[in-house]
């Protein structure tokens, strides 16, 4: 699994470059309506998650703050036999990286991704953390079951 983890990333970092170099070429001018509820729009977010207003430092601060609790996490809770866990918080940690250094050195974020007028504009890396989130959450939740039987 370890040898893994680094391709893998790899790959989803290219793949989340790729369509947010595609969404700055191809969006420029025009939205593209996928269906009726979802369509490609480029946004450019200079704020933190769901589009909230915070200030730049700020954002970075609680970049560091929460990848200090997930390495601390993952560092305190490693175990083999808990292996799917550890590599949901892992992608986590990295992706964390990655939305910093866009934080730090491009100070914003390409999104491209419209999914009802309400819901604020994501991008795949956005989508992706969402997944590992929900997967490490439902290990965990599984884990406890485990324990208090």
């Amino acid at each position: 699994m370890k040898k893994l983890i680094f391709p893998f990333i790899a790959f989803l970092i290219f793949l989340d470059l790729f369509t947010k170099n595609l969404a700055q070429k191809f969006l420029q001018d025009w939205n593209f309506d996928l269906i009726f509820w979802m369509k490609f729009m480029l946004k450019f977010n200079e704020w933190i998650a769901f589009s909230i207003p915070i200030t730049w430092i700020l954002q970075v601060l609680l970049s560091f703050i929460l990848l200090w609790f997930l390495v601390f996490y993952v560092v305190k809770n490693w175990d083999l036999n808990r292996k799917l866990e550890i590599f949901s918080i892992s992608l986590i940690v990295w992706w964390a990286l990655w939305n910093l250094y866009e934080r730090v050195f491009i100070w914003k974020v390409t999104d491209f991704i419209s999914i009802f007028s309400w819901f604020p504009t994501f991008n795949l890396a956005d989508s992706f953390v969402f997944i590992w989130v929900c997967l490490a959450l439902i290990i965990e939740l599984k884990n406890d079951e485990k324990l208090k039987k």
